[in-house]
């Protein structure tokens, strides 16, 4: 709806950003699907709160904007993406797609 960064908000207020985005969306009639995408998506954007309102509305996931890759040890809530952007030769896309960038940043 607007926004927020969650973790700074009261239970209520993540409580309608989050089920409020999710009602207007399907006003338009547009499916939603029950995966969750955290406003800047970085450490303590969100809290336990987050996290217990998703659960309680049947989300099965949310996305960071963390970079990594997902095993099945992962949190639900805490789903790492690997960034395509600026992406523009088929060298650096098997750079990203293999691991090497996230590799060679950990040593940085």
């Amino acid at each position: 709806k607007s926004h927020p960064i969650l973790a700074r908000q009261t239970a209520e207020v993540q409580r309608e950003e989050i089920l409020g985005s999710k009602r207007d969306i399907e006003a338009l009639g547009v499916p939603v699907s029950a995966v969750f995408a955290y406003p800047n998506g970085q450490e303590n954007d969100w809290n336990n709160e987050t996290e217990k309102v998703l659960e309680t509305n049947l989300f099965s996931h949310s996305l960071t904007t963390h970079e990594g890759v997902n095993t099945h040890h992962t949190h639900p809530y805490r789903v790492r993406r690997i960034a395509l952007d600026n992406t523009e030769d088929m060298a650096a896309f098997a750079n990203i797609l293999t691991g090497v960038r996230l590799f060679v940043k950990s040593y940085l």
